[in-house]
């Protein structure tokens, strides 16, 4: 079961983050979006937006290490297990797109948001394919993840409806927050853009106090912009 979690990128192996890691993003759009009392919220849609979510997520990141190890020769626990013989790689490429299966339900939800989910996956597969390499364009790539939480999270907030002002608000707050932690990994690689460790928390908060007009809640997120 373990083997299943690390191959599909559900747990961690080495360096290699999971991928449950941007399932925060719908659920919070899920959280903030419906209006009113419990049994008005959708939770059949939640259920099968969740599952449609989790199957592209685990799709992308398998898709996309077995070509980096295919490749690049990256070490990854896919490409672990095909330089072991336990997967040979055309059984590893079939295994990484069966989780596209969780994706068929997706059709019994609302058009927007099939559409958004849609585009994600098209993203998904740009990112991985051979040829494209949008991973290789380093300003693409820093603003892909960001993107990317917003995207999954403005699915999830059209399960109810139109997003309100302060639902626009805080997909903007999520978006900065994102590249913000993508500062790290950008300094990482390349060495530099410290400059961004600043700016985008300082946005976050210039953002926030202008939003505190529209809800209390954005108090809140003025002290977490500088934590």
């Amino acid at each position: 079961m373990m083997d299943l979690l690390r191959l599909y990128r559900a747990r961690r192996w080495g360096r290699k983050l999971p991928f449950t890691r941007f399932l925060g993003y719908p659920l919070l759009g899920m959280a903030v979006g419906p209006e009113g009392a419990l049994p008005s919220f959708p939770f059949l849609l939640y259920l099968v937006d969740g599952l449609a979510v989790t199957g592209i997520l685990a799709f992308s990141y398998t898709f996309n290490d077995y070509f980096d190890f295919m490749l690049e020769g990256d070490s990854n626990y896919m490409g672990e297990c095909i330089r072991a013989g336990k997967l040979t790689p055309r059984s590893a490429l079939l295994i990484s797109l069966l989780p596209l299966l969780l994706f068929i339900p997706s059709f019994l939800l609302p058009l927007p948001t099939l559409l958004l989910l849609f585009f994600f996956l098209l993203l998904s597969l740009l990112y991985s394919l051979p040829g494209v390499g949008i991973n290789r364009r380093i300003r693409i790539k820093f603003l892909l993840s960001p993107f990317s939480a917003f995207l999954l999270m403005l699915q999830a907030l059209l399960l109810s409806g139109n997003p309100t002002p302060s639902g626009w608000g805080l997909l903007a707050i999520v978006f900065l927050f994102h590249c913000y932690v993508n500062s790290f990994h950008h300094a990482e690689e390349s060495g530099g853009g410290k400059i961004l460790f600043k700016l985008f928390p300082l946005l976050s908060f210039f953002l926030s106090f202008f939003l505190f007009f529209l809800s209390p809640f954005f108090l809140l997120t003025p002290f977490f912009s500088f934590l």
